[in-house]
C-alpha cells in the first residue's frame, strides 16, 4: 500500500532519451503508452519510468522492460513534483515585444513603396512616443 510519505520521499525528474534508455534499458517501449516521468528512491509505489497509456487511460510504471500498474492518485501526486522539461511560458522567454501595447493587428493594401513610407512613418511615430 502506498503512502504519502513514499510519495513524499520519491525524487522525480522529466523524461529525457539518455535517463529513458538508462532507466528503461535498450529494448521498444510500449507503443501505446507515454513516458511521463523517471521515479527512484520511491520505495513502496516503484522506481523506474512512469507511463501514460493512451489506449486505456491507466498509469503503469517499468523498470527494465517489465509494467506494473500504478494507481491514479500515485501518479497524479508523482507528477505533480515533475519539473516541466520545456516547453509553456517563462518569464523573459520570446521576441521581444516592438509594438504599444494596445496595438491591433490590422490588414491593408498598397504598394511596396507604399509600405516602406508606412513602415518609416510607424518607426518615427514610435521613436517620438518614447522620447
Amino acid at each position: 500500500m502506498t503512502t504519502q510519505q513514499d510519495i513524499d520521499m520519491a525524487q522525480v525528474e522529466s523524461v529525457t532519451k539518455s535517463r529513458r534508455e538508462l532507466v528503461w534499458g535498450q529494448g521498444a517501449m510500449p507503443s501505446e503508452m507515454v513516458p511521463v516521468a523517471i521515479v527512484r528512491a520511491a520505495g513502496q509505489p516503484f522506481e523506474g519510468v512512469l507511463f501514460y497509456s493512451k489506449v486505456t487511460g491507466h498509469w503503469a510504471a517499468g523498470l527494465c522492460g517489465t509494467l506494473r500498474t500504478v494507481e491514479d492518485w500515485v501518479a497524479e501526486a508523482l507528477v505533480a513534483k515533475c519539473p516541466a522539461p520545456w516547453g509553456g511560458a517563462r518569464e523573459g522567454s520570446g521576441r521581444k515585444k516592438t509594438t504599444p501595447a494596445d496595438a491591433k493587428r490590422r490588414t491593408i493594401i498598397c504598394s511596396a513603396a507604399e509600405m516602406e513610407e508606412i513602415r518609416k512613418l510607424l518607426e518615427r511615430l514610435r521613436s517620438q512616443g518614447e522620447s
